[in-house]
């Protein structure tokens, strides 16, 4: 029994000291578990530590922000003490400089539209843009500089700059084009000019669309090509660097219209016409010039060209002339056709009837070529116009042919004749049909001078009208005792033996002028 007490004993004693060891263990754990938990807190300390600091020396940062902030602020409500552009500039700069990271993270840029902008306009409140364009220049080049540090990432609509500028500059641009004589172009295109490097694309595409464009616009809507004195496109061209394709859908089609309506009681004699459209040769597109003047000026001149009388004894070549002057702005092809059809058939007739009169072929040949000189290398060069030189050189050899089998041939008139078609068929190199050819072109140019001498006292006044640009065209179906009635600049008349008689407003009376009256009167 006293075994079974003892063994009894030992295993309470084994358990207890299982118990301790357990104890032991678990107390272990907890220690080390507090000794770990006691770096982490140390370590969370130190980073408390650390945050803490950096938080002080953001709020610290932010304090210097919003001092500079608040400064501005203050002065820009102060009368007395008020910020001023330069003051504003060095705040910016400061900012950009000390507050780098804060400038760009909470955007301080866009203060400037609030305190800059009034700043700026009411420095810009006595400025003239089309007197001094470049005078705030600089105050502009110096603020893009500051708000557009580093401002890559930000949109156009988000950009400070173009907020200041559209805040501050574009309301005096505005004023000026509302007040501007479009007339007078030049001093607006150099302050565009002057200012586009400045200027974002989107508003300077606002300036021309909604401010120039629909000025201009107006003004060629009230534009009368009959009784305005500025030729348009003197106000006009100017603007073609800038404005381009924007006038070429909206402008240039109701110029044309305008010159159109105009061109209608148009005659080839009155030669503002050309001068009218020759700046206008370029700038319109081929196709819209090539149609404007085949449908407004071809037909004056086939008019002109059926009037043309051909005689070869007395050559008068007004007309001619007329039609020839427009040569550099018509289609060759247009040309040629008019040509063909009403000036080379009558041009043929009065060679044949030449020939069928025992001619002087000396006299045929040089005729010939004084009229194929008249006519241009280039219209030469056209097929239907080589073709009509050719018909005359095969009557030329027909006539010559049959007078020799007839016996009544004139002497060296076959040779004559060959030489000349020899000339126009010859594949010799260009400058030595030139030389061949030389002899005619003094008799080429003896028509065409003749052709300028006055014959009577009208072309006297018609040549001194040319001189001064006036206007001398005949007044359809009006007459005055048997005599054509002529339109002269501003006044009417007619010619009778030499003496110009003027109409007085009413038309009830007609008063002998000299010509020296007349140009007076007439300008």
């Amino acid at each position: 029994m006293c075994k079974q007490v003892t063994m009894v004993s030992v295993g309470a004693h084994l358990l207890h000291l299982d118990t301790l060891l357990q104890d032991i263990i678990q107390n272990n754990q907890k220690l080390k578990y507090a000794s770990d938990r006691l770096v982490s807190l140390e370590h969370e300390e130190q980073s408390l530590s650390t945050g803490v600091e950096l938080e002080k020396t953001h709020i610290k940062t932010l304090e210097g922000v919003l001092d500079i902030v608040q400064n501005m602020i203050d002065k820009s409500d102060n009368k007395e003490d008020s910020l001023t552009l330069d003051q504003a500039a060095e705040a910016f700069k400061e900012l950009q400089e000390k507050f780098y990271e804060e400038y760009r993270l909470y955007e301080l840029g866009e203060l400037a539209v609030s305190l800059v902008a009034p700043l700026v306009k009411e420095k810009l409140s006595t400025w003239r843009p089309l007197e001094s364009p470049t005078e705030p220049l600089n105050l502009f080049t110096q603020w893009r500089e500051i708000l557009q540090a580093d401002q890559g990432a930000l949109s156009v609509t988000q950009d400070p700059y173009h907020k200041l500028l559209w805040e501050s500059w574009m309301p005096s641009l505005r004023i000026t084009v509302s007040t501007w004589n479009c007339r007078v172009c030049e001093p607006l295109v150099d302050l565009i000019q002057v200012w586009i490097p400045l200027l974002p694309g989107w508003i300077l595409d606002n300036i021309r669309e909604q401010l120039i464009l629909p000025r201009i616009t107006q003004e060629v809507e009230d534009w009368n090509p009959m009784t305005d004195t500025v030729p348009i496109h003197a106000w006009i061209h100017p603007w073609l660097p800038l404005l381009g394709v924007r006038l070429e859908t909206s402008v240039f089609p109701m110029i044309r219209h305008k010159l159109s309506k105009a061109l209608v009681s148009w005659h080839p004699s009155d030669r503002s016409a050309r001068l009218m459209l020759l700046p206008w040769h370029r700038v319109f597109s081929r196709g819209e010039m090539e149609a404007f003047l085949v449908k407004n000026i071809l037909p004056k001149l086939q008019l002109a060209l059926q009037e043309l009388v051909i005689n070869p004894h007395e050559q008068h070549l007004e007309q001619w002339n007329w039609v020839m002057e427009w040569k550099d702005l018509l289609p060759l092809h247009s040309l040629s056709g008019v040509l063909e059809k009403h000036f080379f058939p009558k041009w043929l007739q009065v060679l044949t009837l030449w020939l069928n009169h025992s001619p002087n072929y000396d006299e045929i040949t040089h005729w010939y070529m004084g009229w194929k000189n008249m006519v241009s290398e280039s219209l030469r060069a056209q097929p239907g116009i080589k073709e009509q030189f050719n018909k005359a050189l095969e009557l030329m050899n027909r006539a010559v042919s049959s007078g020799g089998q007839s016996g009544n041939q004139q002497p060296g008139a076959v040779e004559s004749v060959s030489y000349l078609t020899n000339i126009e068929q010859s594949q010799l190199p260009g400058q030595r049909v030139r030389d061949r050819e030389s002899r005619y072109e003094l008799l080429a140019e003896a028509v065409r001078t003749a052709s300028q001498v006055p014959q009577g006292f009208k072309e006297l006044i018609q040549k001194r009208c040319e001189e001064q640009g006036l206007l001398f065209v005949p007044l359809t179906n009006r007459y005055r005792e048997g005599k054509q009635i002529y339109r002269c600049g501003n006044i009417q008349l007619y010619v009778d033996r030499n003496v110009a008689f003027v109409s007085d407003n009413s038309g009830a009376s007609w008063n002998p002028k000299s010509l020296k009256a007349v140009l007076d009167m007439a300008s």
